[in-house]
């Protein structure tokens, strides 16, 4: 590989030339020392990094992180990047050999024109070194005025100042890491430390993709390994075949920088002012075309991350719900127009993504020409006409259905339904008309029990099923029709006993329910309705004696008496 000349090298040498004799000469290494000669006692001889750290030891490098004693190497603190400068200037002077002639590399202390870094800083030189050799540009672009000294190096910060003091030709180099893409400001270093083997990156995702974690700060034990990998190559590049060893550095009070409470693979770095890739991503269902009265069931998907994830939805309808443990979208559709959805996850640590879809939402067929009352309520009207054979009479024919036979609007809903002579059942999508006060259905072949459904018309006053062929027990939500006056299911099929419903209708003047099957015991809350009763022809019923004397003044007998089928 060629290597380029830098300006570095000349002031390097004209630095050599004016400090010449002023300072000692340095001793040759021989080589990377092993595991077994680091004596810091934070460093057992097993740990991943222990031959690194050794090395970086052994060369001069560092000394360690608690002087004056510096028996500890604090391996998992966070490489600050005033250190950084410390330890690639000594690095640097190991590998270049520029220290053979018996002088120090030295620099005035201007920190490279920082205003964040003060004349006789500590790390006033090796800043300044950085500066001149252009290994940093410093950390606030575009005005890049300051260099940001206590804030912590990310991994890919620390790939940019390597290959930049190696020399090395990054253009055109693409990353090999599913957490790094093209648009990574740091893309094509980190690539190009990955290429040499000074990175190997921080692990892989479910997927078993590699991962770099650019953006993880640094820890004191990886820079030593990346280090030590550079050591390896730097000679290549800086011309000296055998690295030497530095002067004996003169460790400034370095912070003891606090062990990380986990020891990842490798961590990730805060980032740089640069959006950082996500590693938490999202999976939206596909654009849909619904209709009013559609149920809507999809699900959210989330990857990458850390799991479990917690999903979130913003959205300009009210008729779709997302669970937030599993990403499932429910909802029954009541609105036409177009519903604009954005879903949203986020993983244990924080991370999320977002992602936005659109649903297109169509008429019920034969709600084509409403314009008068809800989307929903217009629904129903047609799945009433669909069940009970309305279709054929006029009704979903695609006009506004406040002009369908038997239907009256009022105020923008239906407020009454009043047919004769009808087939089929009573469908239970009936509970959408809100609105409704009288429903009339009689004189016909209506089969079917009564569904549950009827308790949510809380609106309804009237109540007329007589002369139909309904079955079933009448269901307990009828108690939830507290404005009901009228209730007439006369000349039906209902059996069982009748629900202990009517405590709560105390405008209920009239309950009707002869020539049926009912039988067993009449609730005494009939009693406090207060209505007039009719249940004669009808199965063996009971009651108690203050509701039987109740009776006695309250039943219409001109179907029976109530207690005649016993």
């Amino acid at each position: 590989m060629t290597t380029q000349p830098r300006r570095g090298a000349l002031l390097l040498a004209a630095a050599l030339v004016a400090l010449a004799g002023t300072l000692p000469v340095l001793a040759d290494t021989s080589g990377p020392a092993s595991a077994n000669t680091t004596e810091f006692g934070d460093v057992s001889a097993d740990h991943a990094f222990a031959d690194d750290i050794a090395w970086m030891a052994s060369v001069g490098i560092t000394k360690g992180c608690n002087p004056p004693q510096n028996d500890n190497f604090c391996p998992e603190g966070e490489v600050t990047r005033g250190q950084m400068s410390a330890f690639l200037h000594r690095a640097y002077t190991t590998w270049s050999g520029d220290s053979d002639d018996g002088t120090v590399m030295a620099f005035a202390a201007d920190a490279g024109g920082f205003e964040d870094i003060a004349d006789g800083s500590v790390f006033a030189d090796d800043i300044s070194w950085m500066a001149a050799e252009g290994i940093t540009h410093g950390c606030n672009p575009p005005e890049n005025t300051r260099y940001c000294p206590a804030e912590s190096v990310t991994r890919g910060q620390a790939a940019a100042f390597i290959t930049r003091t190696l020399g090395l030709a990054t253009d055109g180099a693409s990353p090999d890491f599913a957490d790094v893409d093209d648009s990574h400001i740091f893309a094509a270093a980190i690539a190009t430390t990955a290429g040499e083997n000074i990175s190997r990156g921080c692990g892989t995702n479910a997927a078993g993709e590699a991962l770099f974690c650019p953006d993880q700060p640094l820890t004191r034990a990886q820079l030593a390994a990346f280090l030590h990998r550079t050591d390896a190559v730097a000679g290549e590049y800086l011309g000296s075949d055998q690295p030497v060893d530095p002067p004996e550095p003169i460790d400034p009070p370095e912070p003891i920088d606090p062990p990380e409470p986990i020891d990842p693979p490798e961590p990730i770095d805060p980032p740089e002012p640069v959006d950082p890739t996500p590693l938490v991503s999202i999976t939206i269902p596909d654009s849909a075309q619904l209709s009013v009265g559609n149920t809507y069931t999809s699900t959210v998907t989330a990857s990458g991350g850390v799991p479990p994830y917690t999903y979130s939805l913003d959205t300009d309808v009210t008729w779709v719900s997302i669970d937030s443990a599993t990403g499932e979208l429910t909802g029954l559709v009541d609105t036409v127009g177009m519903a604009s959805l954005t879903a949203t996850v986020t993983d244990v640590g924080g991370e999320t993504a977002s992602a936005i879809w659109a649903v297109a939402i169509a008429p019920a067929a034969g709600c084509e020409g409403n314009t008068t009352i809800p989307d929903l309520e217009c629904y129903a009207l047609t799945e009433m006409a669909d069940s009970l054979g309305l279709d054929a009479q006029g009704w979903a024919n695609g006009t506004d259905p406040c002009g369908w036979l038997g239907v009256t609007c009022e105020l923008g809903a239906v407020v009454q339904i009043h047919r004769s002579g009808l087939a089929g059942s009573i469908p239970t999508g009936i509970r959408h008309l809100g609105g409704l006060r009288t429903l009339i259905l009689v004189g016909g072949t209506i089969t079917g029990s009564l569904p549950p459904e009827i308790g949510e018309l809380s609106e309804l006053t009237t109540l007329i099923l007589g002369g139909n062929q309904m079955t079933g027990v009448l269901p307990a939500s009828l108690s939830n029709l507290g404005q009901l006056q009228h209730f007439d299911a006369m000349d039906n099929q209902f059996t069982g006993p009748l629900p202990d419903v009517f405590a709560d209708m105390p405008d209920l003047g009239s309950l009707y329910l002869a020539i049926n099957g009912f039988s067993g015991p009449l609730p005494d809350s009939i009693m406090t309705a207060n209505p007039n009763v009719a249940l004669g022809t009808n199965g063996c019923l009971t009651a108690s004696p203050e509701l039987t004397t109740w009776l006695d003044t309250r039943h219409l007998d001109s179907w029976g008496t109530w207690d005649g089928g016993c």
